[in-house]
């Protein structure tokens, strides 16, 4: 059996070393990240049976990543880091919060040939590990820590009027808290939106509000818009944040789809994902459109699942919907978006 693995650290050298020294029969690195946030995606899609981890790397260091992994998918992980040897204090943390072992980083070249062989005995007995022992016990910080949800680093944005309630919690249905954070317009009512997210929270496996202003957008996260409220999306000090503002007599909705899009297409351009869904009218066509140009992948629902073909008849037309999809595919559309197929 060909033992899987996917390495993690910022440096390009070690990734290429890592490829070129345990590419052999029984081995296969099926993938390399430079972080652990690009990382946790990579272990999603590929399910690697052994992680190799580095400690100091940008956006989160290994330990904090470990622990998260091994209290939401724990896997056979190998510590490789210049930073650790047998006695050090961050070896030690790294075997109490569930790795399997930990390996110095060889740093010349006279080394590496001794460091292969040594490096594939170690994942040819971390693959014989077993994950469900290696759980490790969180204090009450660690616990809370571990709750926090992270800034999304993308966005999806989802408009939906008649019809829409359950085409939402339909696209919705899949999602899960590796997935990027998503904001949602529904032409609904004042009130019922604070419902309807309530419902979403209690039936997902991830958290739905109705959006505050300030709200971050996070991983595992869907903001609704409160009825008849705007909402947009910012560029806050360090992630995307919503914002809220009333609407008018003269709105001719509210929440307006277009302004929610439109504001997406300024501040996070391919970095996004917008969805138009069943609707009467037009609204979303002009933002979606928007979207489109500025980079970010767009799709309008499929005629056959829509219960009033209205708003995405409209974004097919203007030339704004890149895709055309049933809601059946929405779930895997946006999963492959996150690259997380």
């Amino acid at each position: 059996m060909t033992i899987r693995v996917v390495a993690i650290d910022d440096s390009a050298s070690m990734r290429s070393l890592y490829s070129c020294l345990l590419q052999s029969d029984g081995i296969d690195v099926v993938a390399t990240a430079e972080d652990p946030l690009k990382g946790r995606d990579l272990i999603v899609r590929h399910k690697p049976d052994v992680v190799l981890l580095d400690i100091e790397m940008p956006h989160m260091d290994g330990i904090t990543f470990l622990r998260q992994l091994m209290r939401y998918q724990p896997l056979p992980v190998l510590i490789i880091s210049a930073l650790t040897s047998g006695s050090d204090e961050k070896a030690v943390e790294a075997l109490c919060a569930g790795a399997v072992d930990v390996i110095p980083k060889v740093l010349s070249a006279d080394g590496l040939l001794d460091f292969a062989p040594f490096l594939k005995s170690k994942i040819m007995a971390a693959a014989q590990a077993n994950p469900k022992h290696m759980q490790y016990a969180l204090t009450a910080e660690q616990e809370l820590e571990a709750l926090k949800p992270k800034s999304s680093e993308q966005v999806v944005v989802i408009g939906a009027s008649t019809g829409g309630t359950a085409a939402v919690e339909s696209v919705l249905a899949g999602y899960t808290k590796w997935m990027p954070g998503a904001v949602v317009a529904l032409h609904l009512p004042a009130r019922v939106t604070r419902s309807f997210a309530n419902r979403l929270n209690e039936l997902l496996p991830i958290e739905v509000k109705e959006a505050e202003e300030g709200d971050a957008i996070c991983d595992g996260r869907v903001l609704l818009a409160p009825g008849h409220q705007h909402i947009r999306v910012l560029h806050g000090r360090d992630k995307f944040i919503v914002s809220i503002h009333p609407g008018s007599a003269d709105d001719p909705v509210c929440p307006s789809i277009n302004r929610l899009f439109s504001s997406v297409a300024t501040v996070a351009g391919g970095r996004s994902l917008g969805i138009l869904l069943t609707g009467m009218g037009d609204d979303g066509a002009d933002g979606l459109l928007a979207m489109r140009r500025a980079g970010a992948v767009t799709i309008a629902e499929d005629e056959s699942t829509c219960v009033v073909y209205g708003m995405p008849k409209a974004a097919k037309e203007a030339g704004a919907a890149g895709r055309i999809l049933p809601l059946q595919q929405m779930n895997k559309a946006i999963r492959e978006f996150a690259g997380l197929n």
